[in-house]
């Protein structure tokens, strides 16, 4: 299969290639609405007991943005793989991270596609979480 950036023949997320999520998408996935938090609202779920999930790839954890402590990682090509080992999360708030933003939207629309009743992105991601 060959990449491609054709709006026409796939829903692709600006952040992920088309290769990475080939054939693990629900074909009305990007037509859910999300919802965003600011980092606060965010850290506030995190108090309350909400799962933090960060979609970035494991090498991202690491690099200059970082991540945040107590995060769990599962990159956004594997969500749709991964349903069953977020089971318990189905009816609990998650708050989904990544770099800016987009990838999470990608993560929470498969996810609420998915039946999880509770699903927010942190709006601007890590970069906008470093800004303050």
């Amino acid at each position: 299969y060959k990449c491609s950036r054709d709006p026409n023949s796939a829903w692709i997320p600006t952040d992920v290639p088309a290769c990475e999520i080939k054939g693990t998408m629900n074909p009305n996935a990007g037509d859910v609405e999300v919802h965003y938090v600011c980092k606060d609202k965010m850290k506030a779920a995190a108090d309350k007991g909400a799962l933090l999930l960060d979609v970035r790839e494991v090498s991202e954890l690491s690099d200059q943005l970082g991540h945040i402590e107590g995060v769990m990682n599962i990159p956004v090509g594997q969500i749709t793989h991964s349903l069953d080992k977020l089971a318990d999360y189905k009816e609990k708030p998650i708050v989904l991270i990544c770099r800016s933003g987009a990838r999470a939207t990608t993560a929470a629309q498969i996810l609420i596609t998915g039946g999880f009743s509770d699903v927010v992105v942190l709006e601007g991601g890590m970069l906008g979480y470093r800004r303050g």
